[in-house]
């Protein structure tokens, strides 16, 4: 499965912002602080309920706004929504319907590999 459009709204430095992606390869280029790493966390966050640059959810919700809110469509159609807000409220949704974080992992599997991924293997 592979998404076919991103749509994040207070998510860090994107106020409102809507990606279309190829199924196949797709490249994300701009200027420094432009949002690049934002785009793939948002994905890392549709699927984990979690961030992998902060433990704290609140610091990637825009700084005018109360609530960020992360939506992806996929090529098979399954719609995905997460949203977040100040108070710590999490709300999932898979086609509509409120479900779980686990459900969402299983709908949207994501494996983030960083640089210390190595360590995994090495220590082991």
């Amino acid at each position: 499965m592979s998404i076919n459009q991103l749509n994040l709204s207070a998510f860090r430095c994107h106020l409102e912002a809507d990606f279309l992606f190829s199924y196949h390869i797709n490249v994300i280029t701009g200027d420094n602080g432009s949002g690049k790493t934002s785009v793939l966390e948002a994905v890392h966050l549709l699927s984990t309920g979690k961030s992998f640059r902060t433990p704290n959810i609140k610091k990637i919700i825009h700084h005018k706004e109360s609530t960020l809110s992360v939506s992806a469509r996929t090529n098979n159609g399954l719609q995905l929504g997460l949203s977040f807000n100040r108070a710590g409220e999490k709300r999932i949704r898979i086609n509509q319907h409120n479900q779980s974080q686990v459900e969402a992992a299983s709908q949207l599997p994501v494996v983030c590999v960083d640089p210390s991924s190595y360590l995994f293997l090495e220590n082991n």
